[in-house]
């Protein structure tokens, strides 16, 4: 068997040792202050202080009570403003949308006006163009000789229409000029 070790011998001394001793509880002391007991002179010190304090929270609390009332009129006035400016805003958005309707349905009355007396101008142009074309083919027809028209006739009544119209522009100058169409022509033959 081996003998203890110098450090197992002192750990089993002080278990055996442990064993035997009964238990010390600690015992609740009282604290001793250390500052000094207080005079008159601190309590008035410490009223004063008191004192002090609660003017200057009563100070404060009437000076946040201004700041707050400054802000919150303010705030109100900020807030009158933007609502009227926006009021004015849609005020004004609303007449420009009254304006460009009525613009629309002017352009639209302007626009429909100006086709229809277009479409009667053109009507009355059309129409006063007929009745001209038709009256010239009038005066035409009455300067043709009545015949049968054929298409070998066409070139002759075309050459005789030439030719009457030459002579009576030539008699009309004739007789302006107070010369006798029997001098002209020679004696007529019976």
């Amino acid at each position: 068997s081996k003998s203890p070790t110098p450090t197992q011998a002192d750990d089993t001394t002080q278990t055996n040792k442990a064993k035997n001793t009964p238990i010390i509880h600690p015992q609740k002391k009282k604290k001793f202050s250390l500052h000094p007991i207080p005079s008159f002179h601190n309590q008035d010190l410490h009223r004063l202080r008191a004192i002090q304090a609660d003017l200057m929270y009563t100070s404060l609390s009437e000076h946040i009570r201004l700041r707050l009332k400054e802000s919150t009129d303010e705030y109100n006035a900020s807030l009158k403003a933007c609502n009227d400016a926006n009021n004015r805003k849609l005020r004004l958005n609303s007449d420009l949308h009254k304006l460009m309707v009525s613009n629309r349905t002017q352009l639209h009355k302007q626009k429909r006006d100006y086709r229809l007396e277009h479409a009667i101008a053109k009507a009355k142009y059309l129409r006063k163009k007929d009745t001209w074309e038709k009256e010239r083919m009038k005066r035409n027809q009455t300067m043709l000789p009545q015949q049968p028209q054929q298409p070998q006739n066409f070139i002759r009544l075309a050459i005789e229409f030439t030719v009457k119209s030459l002579v009576e522009q030539v008699e009309h100058r004739i007789a302006n000029a107070g010369m006798s169409t029997a001098s002209i022509y020679g004696p007529c033959p019976s």
